[in-house]
């Protein structure tokens, strides 16, 4: 009976099969409902979803599940999309997934990477979804911060001049000290600047009179229609738009994260005499100097000593702090420092060595703060440190603080 399916379908953690007017994919009759599935047929299965998972279809089928239910709805419209196509193909579901958790799946090192890489591309389906709905217009007009024009173009072409217009328009208030402090503090309420910002870019579309998925179509359409080296008006706006979408996000991160340097006098590295440096490019060999000295100074001991002394929550500005020190140690104005050590991996994509230490880097900086975590309870934290002062006498020009147990 119906009670008994449904009982056996959330036996196996799985929801019932929708009526046959709801399902997406109609059942390929008759269904493989016992024995083992074939190697092939779940490594063919495993693409035809991951392919499934990233077209246009289900993504507007997984953000309208969205907008009906929440990341719930949503999770579960994928789900049996996934499950429908799966029995399309010919096996039941509780036997298909049995089959894909199994022992078998591990030991099969092709078919196990392609069921990992559905699986990954199932993550991101919903996550793109979550993303795309904050990123609309607030559909509370009072709220936005460019107010819709009275009569909104759905379809049809842009003209070039009236396409330059708007985006050169959207790329003036884009670099202006509003929209970066607007972004910054998007940024400390937890929401990524980016979803800020398109979204702030959709409300400015439906402001110059372009429904937002059709501006959005007709912004990023630019390259495409018109001819690189033409002198297009449109095609200049688009390049200057598309470096705005890259550093603004990346400096309201660094605006965001930025915490309070104290006095010179009060500094663990005192920054360089003379002006510094604080526009242009970081030079490459400044660059890779910074980050083979600062990941050095993360994991010393004196470092991983002065983290486990503080409180876990104050740990990682007071790493920060010494970072940003370290920049004005070596000549180099700290947000400028930051801005462009975050470009380094598009900067430098092709250069190994700086790279490397670029990833090193990064290592560094979890390595001090587990370090330290294991020093805080392996010691205790209120009896780590008993004094702490400070030597002034190191003769490279910075403090070294001495940890008194």
């Amino acid at each position: 009976d119906a009670d008994a399916d449904v009982d056996d379908y959330k036996k196996y953690g799985l929801p019932p099969p929708r009526a046959p007017g709801k399902r997406r994919f109609a059942p390929g009759l008759p269904l493989q409902t016992s024995g083992d599935v074939g190697a092939e047929e779940l490594r063919s299965f495993a693409a035809r979803a991951r392919a499934m998972v990233g077209a246009e279809e289900t993504s507007t089928l997984v953000s309208a599940a969205l907008e009906r239910g929440g990341v719930p709805a949503a999770s579960l419209e994928l789900l049996q999309s996934q499950l429908e196509l799966m029995e399309w193909s010919g096996i039941d579901r509780r036997l298909g997934c049995r089959q894909l958790n199994g022992p078998s799946v591990a030991k099969d090192k092709g078919l196990h990477a392609s069921i990992q890489a559905f699986q990954a591309a199932c993550q991101r389906a919903v996550q793109g979804a979550v993303q795309r709905s904050a990123e609309r217009a607030n559909p509370d007009m009072e709220k936005r911060r460019f107010p819709p024009a009275a009569a909104l173009q759905r379809e049809g072409e842009v003209a070039a001049e009236d396409l330059a217009f708007v985006v050169e328009g959207m790329a003036e208030w884009m670099a202006s000290d509003e929209t970066r402090a607007l972004l910054a503090s998007a940024a400390k309420r937890g929401q990524h600047p980016t979803v800020a910002l398109v979204r702030a870019q959709r409300e400015y579309l439906e402001h110059r009179g372009l429904e937002q998925d059709f501006g959005m179509r007709a912004v990023g359409g630019i390259p495409a229609r018109f001819e690189e080296g033409t002198g297009s008006a449109p095609r200049a706006a688009h390049r200057r738009l598309e470096e705005l979408n890259e550093r603004a996000p990346r400096e309201a991160l660094v605006d965001a994260s930025r915490p309070e340097v104290g006095p010179t006098a009060e500094r663990r590295f005192a920054p360089a005499g003379g002006e510094l440096l604080g526009g242009g490019e970081l030079p490459r060999d400044v660059a890779l100097r910074f980050l083979r000295k600062a990941g050095a100074m993360l994991t010393s001991s004196e470092t991983v000593a002065l983290l486990a002394a503080a409180h876990p929550a104050k740990a990682p500005a007071m790493s920060m702090v010494w970072q940003r020190e370290m920049l004005e140690h070596l000549g180099v104005e700290q947000d400028f420092g930051c801005r462009e050590l975050s470009a380094i991996p598009r900067r430098f994509g092709g250069d190994k060595e700086m790279l490397g230490a670029f990833e090193e880097f990064q290592k560094s900086c979890g390595l001090c703060m587990k370090k330290a975590a294991e020093e805080r309870q392996a010691t205790g934290a209120a009896d780590l440190v008993k004094k702490v002062t400070i030597d002034d006498s190191h003769p490279q020009g910075h403090s070294h603080y001495k940890v008194q147990r």
